[in-house]
């Protein structure tokens, strides 16, 4: 069997980025940049008022007070949008709200409350420096400046920069399309009555769900039967994907026919087993276009599985550079227990009190228990043979 690290590190010497794609630059929220993003203007464009006031020359009021302030005669009002029309003369000022553009001669804006807000003529009760309350062109932004880095995930900011650049479109990695299947005989839909023996299929909604929290497509494509031919076609329809996951079918049993089911349709089986606990029986295969990744069918199996080895994958496709679960240190509240010879991924709870992060076992940590996995919201890394006692630290795997 191979190790967590290993396993990881094959499946990812397999996977490239998808191809770049132009979309609209509001469709690229979440999607990752697939080139630098250089400015061809400086921001601001050109200097201009950071406050309502009025534009003078810093030398005219610098002895102003309100005991004795100075007068001047206003010129011109200029709002945002506008276009200065006259230079600024000494012992003048002219009316400027924010963001207006900044008249020649005026080398400093007056705030309107240091002044009595005149219309023709305004009386100045504090002095400014030079500079003062201008925003100078190209101070935050230079032109030819990288402001977005190829592999940068676009987020809300982000679009509001590219708007101001101009940016109607924006080149970034096309997300995967990911087929998920269920495979079972004892498995029915979500809408379907259950009868003898049978479960309702929930796998596919987790694995659907993660996928869409990154970004990518999930396409549903149903359960598979414990039948070659059912198998087959359904496989057959998920190879047209980018990735394809199952879940169950993956152990040894002889219902258990995925593995052999995928080498018959010319998938070659890179790996099959990890010492890991839950998740053992994981496959791990592809075709020429497509990856796929065979999941054991117990659901927190199911879970672990994809976080540790699809969810980077996954990652990877889609051009995104930052891979690994978020890790944290945090302080055992109970014991983890991990008797077995694989690294156990155990489900825990991590809070923040007084500044330190705790985390305790969600509870029961069987396969198959679903109740711990709904409250937990961590992975803890247990070693094979270990004992976590309470108070030592442990490391922790955020789901997101």
């Amino acid at each position: 069997m191979l190790e967590v690290h290993e396993a990881q590190q094959r499946i990812l010497a397999e996977v490239s980025p998808l191809d770049a794609r132009e979309c609209p630059l509001d469709a690229s929220l979440g999607h990752v940049l697939a080139e630098d993003v250089v400015s061809d203007l400086g921001l601001p464009l050109w200097d201009n008022s950071a406050m309502d006031g009025y534009a003078v020359r810093s030398a005219d009021v610098a002895n102003a007070t309100r005991e004795h302030p100075i007068r001047l005669r206003v010129v011109e009002h200029i709002g945002a949008g506008d276009t200065p029309k006259k230079a600024i003369p000494a012992g003048s000022a002219a009316r400027i709200f924010t963001g207006a553009p900044v008249p020649a001669g005026a080398d400093a804006i007056v705030m309107q409350e240091d002044t009595d807000q005149g219309a023709e003529t305004v009386s100045v009760f504090d002095g400014v420096k030079p500079g003062e309350n201008i925003r100078r062109a190209g101070e935050d932004i230079r032109r030819g400046e990288t402001v977005l880095p190829a592999g940068a995930v676009v987020a809300p900011t982000h679009l509001s920069l590219l708007a101001t650049l101009g940016r109607a479109r924006v080149r970034v990695v096309r997300p995967p399309r990911v087929a998920v299947l269920a495979t079972g005989e004892e498995l029915v839909a979500v809408d379907q009555p259950l009868s003898p023996g049978k479960l309702r299929e929930g796998n596919s909604h987790l694995l659907a769900a993660f996928v869409r929290q990154l970004g990518a497509e999930p396409v549903r494509l149903g359960i598979a039967r414990d039948d070659r031919a059912d198998l087959r076609a359904k496989l057959s329809e998920g190879l047209k994907y980018d990735a394809l996951i199952t879940s169950g079918g993956v152990s040894v049993g002889e219902h258990d026919l995925v593995k052999s089911v995928l080498e018959e349709l010319g998938c070659a089986v890179k790996f099959w087993k990890v010492s890991v606990k839950p998740g053992k029986p994981f496959v791990f295969s592809r075709s020429k276009s497509c990856l796929v990744f065979g999941l054991p069918g117990n659901p927190v199996s199911t879970m672990v599985t994809f976080l540790l080895f699809v969810r980077p994958a996954l990652l990877k496709m889609a051009g995104r550079r930052d891979l690994d679960l978020p890790r944290r240190s945090a302080v055992a509240t109970t014991e983890f227990r991990n008797h077995g010879g694989r690294r156990h991924f155990m489900r825990g709870v991590l809070t923040e009190k007084a500044g330190r992060l705790e985390v305790a076992s969600a509870g029961r940590q069987e396969s198959h228990v679903l109740g711990s996995m709904v409250r937990a919201n961590c992975l803890v890394d247990v070693a094979p043979d270990t004992v976590v006692k309470v108070g030592t630290e442990v490391d922790v795997r955020l789901f997101a």
